[in-house]
């Protein structure tokens, strides 16, 4: 596979570790190079993915496959950035929605459990996704 940049297949490994609920981890990570493994212990899984040639395209040079772990109800992939992005449209119909309610629609949309913390920060996040903050608005005027 041949991905544009390193923001897309970062991305493409997020969703990755959430749809096979497995907790992956970026051991190398900078401009050109990506290697990540499995964080479960004894379990083999990497991949290892960076530049061809002189292009700014990305491929992947190797993988070993086949997860010897089971699957994790906490992926550490699943930060802030990534659930404002992806729940700015819910936020944006209910932005008064109460952090109980909106961790249980994670759990029913990702089957993954987020802390009562990082979902505040990633309401707010949205937040200013969709309205800016303070200073933008106060520029405007």
């Amino acid at each position: 596979m041949v991905f544009g940049n390193v923001a897309e297949f970062r991305e493409l490994i997020k969703h990755y570790a959430l749809k096979t609920k497995k907790p992956l981890k970026f051991v190398k990570n900078d401009k050109w190079r990506v290697r990540l493994r499995c964080q479960a212990e004894g379990c083999g899984f990497t991949v290892f993915c960076s530049r061809l040639g002189k292009s700014n395209d990305l491929s992947i040079k190797s993988m070993v496959e086949g997860h010897t772990c089971g699957s994790s109800m906490k992926i550490n992939m699943v930060k802030v950035k990534f659930m404002a992005k992806k729940y700015v449209n819910k936020i944006r119909r209910k932005p008064k929605i109460s952090l109980k309610y909106f961790i249980g629609d994670i759990y029913d949309d990702l089957k993954v459990e987020i802390s009562l913390s990082t979902t505040w920060r990633a309401i707010k996040a949205a937040g200013y996704l969709l309205y800016g903050n303070e200073n933008q608005q106060f520029a405007r005027l």
